[in-house]
């Protein structure tokens, strides 16, 4: 996974029109990572403990990019998505 980004940086960066692109990453065990790519750099949310920030749901993660980040627009990649038992 890419390197990691805190909140308020990617906060930053969504308010300035760097972000070109907002990806949920669906993640092995469950949930979805959050990666962004600005530039020709792409980094991956992290919590404040330094761990990837994993949304339980689409919806949680959906909530974070328009509400919080401003960002209308979410890609989703589902490679590592795994059927539920």
């Amino acid at each position: 996974m890419a390197e990691g980004i805190q909140l308020g940086a990617l906060r930053e960066l969504c308010s300035a029109g760097a972000v070109r692109e907002l990806l949920a990453v669906a993640v092995r065990g469950g949930g979805f990572a959050l990666r962004a790519r600005y530039g020709l750099i792409e980094r991956t949310l992290m919590t404040q403990r330094g761990q990837v920030r994993v949304f339980r749901s689409l919806d949680s993660l959906a909530e974070l990019a328009r509400f919080e980040l401003g960002i209308g627009r979410l890609a989703v990649e589902l490679a590592d998505l795994q059927r539920r038992a």
